[in-house]
């Protein structure tokens, strides 16, 4: 079985062009005046891009309140505390809108945890019309983002590789807050969180079958549990639709990927988990997203991770799909093997169910 280099395995220096644009990612404190109005936020943490989007260091933004950085500040920035003081008057955690920052279009979205901080993306869009604050959409349920991932996590084996989640440091970027986007995701994306630690679970027995190094293995798991991060960009109704998605609406969701990979990347030790993330929904025969890859031009982790993400949803079923067998699944597998799927990887997993369900039966 072939082996993969973890450390010098990124053959594609440009993935992709949209890859490349700047996908901000921070978290802000809120700051009140005495009689209880929004004034100010704190920048607590950012992500590389977050900095790129508006020509500051990292240091010059860290700790900074966001009147100082902001461009025109004080023409728009009492506009947009305004517009998010009233959504939490009516108790809103979800605040989303458009505003222009350097001539360039933001989709700007904010999301309150319960440690009454906000995390904050902000995506490029296409040049238009500045929304202003009249497209602001609010959702009103509380978002458990608080809770400890590694007090949830069913299968102890992946502790290794939470812990990274939480040790990963420098760079001036979100890592303490990956769980909590996570959680953010799970909310927006019923069911997320628990398709990841599925994976994980497949992927520990499946490194073993292939000899795959523990740091390949740790690699892995972290790509199971972050590749569907970059969905927390795309919208909640396109996630929930139950019935088949228009041409737009697919090309949307298939951006997920490259969301994905442009909020993980500069962060320190998640560079090539991030080219994983990117490389998911590639397929063996090159007809796959992003970039078109093809054969062994995709990386070997990124095909683990097709494979064992279609076989999740299959037999677990979404909004769009009711679940189907064990058998039948195996039965999609093969037939998508060679196509869809590396065939290799698809007969060592199958192998590795079947010694699963020989064992359960003793």
């Amino acid at each position: 079985m072939e082996q993969w280099d973890s450390e010098n395995s990124l053959a594609h220096t440009a993935p992709c062009a949209r890859a490349h644009l700047p996908f901000g990612v921070s978290c802000y404190e809120p700051q009140w005046s005495a009689s209880g109005q929004l004034t100010d936020f704190i920048i607590q943490d950012l992500n590389l891009s977050y900095a790129q989007i508006f020509f500051r260091p990292p240091e010059r933004l860290l700790g900074h309140r966001l009147s100082e950085n902001w461009p025109g500040a004080a023409t728009k920035l009492p506009g947009l505390l305004c517009a998010i003081d009233q959504q939490l008057q009516a108790g809103g955690t979800f605040i989303s809108l458009k505003l222009n920052i350097y001539d360039q279009l933001y989709q700007l979205d904010l999301y309150q945890t319960e440690t009454n901080r906000w995390l904050v993306f902000l995506d490029p869009v296409d040049h238009g019309a500045d929304a202003g604050f009249e497209g602001v959409k609010t959702v009103t349920e509380r978002t458990a983002v608080t809770a400890d991932m590694r007090q949830e996590e069913p299968d102890s084996d992946n502790g290794p590789a939470l812990e990274r989640l939480y040790q990963l440091g420098g760079g001036g970027c979100p890592n303490r807050y990956l769980p909590e986007i996570l959680n953010v995701l799970d909310h927006k994306s019923t069911g997320t969180r628990e398709h990841g630690f599925r994976m994980s679970h497949y992927i520990k027995h499946l490194a073993r079958h292939m000899q795959l190094s523990a740091g390949l293995t740790q690699d892995l798991i972290l790509a199971a549990m972050l590749h569907d991060i970059g969905k927390i960009g795309v919208r909640r109704e396109i996630l929930d639709k139950p019935c088949q998605l228009s041409a737009q609406e697919r090309q949307e969701i298939e951006h997920h990927t490259v969301y994905g990979y442009r909020l993980l990347r500069n962060i320190p030790g998640l560079t090539q988990v991030a080219y994983y993330v990117l490389s998911h929904h590639e397929r063996f025969d090159g007809s796959g997203y992003p970039q078109g890859l093809k054969g062994e031009e995709i990386p070997l982790p990124s095909r683990i991770i097709a494979v064992l993400d279609a076989y999740d949803v299959m037999t677990n079923g979404r909004t769009y799909q009711a679940a189907i067998s064990q058998e039948l699944a195996i039965a999609e597998l093969r037939c998508c093997s060679g196509s869809q799927f590396d065939g290799a990887i698809v007969e060592a997993f199958i192998a590795l169910l079947e010694q699963e369900r020989q064992a359960a039966d003793l």
